[in-house]
């Protein structure tokens, strides 16, 4: 459940960032 929380904060970091 961490991993899959942090793998989707980091994805939507990178969209926000593109």
């Amino acid at each position: 459940k961490f991993r899959y929380e942090q793998q989707k904060k980091k994805r939507g970091q990178q969209k926000k960032s593109a």
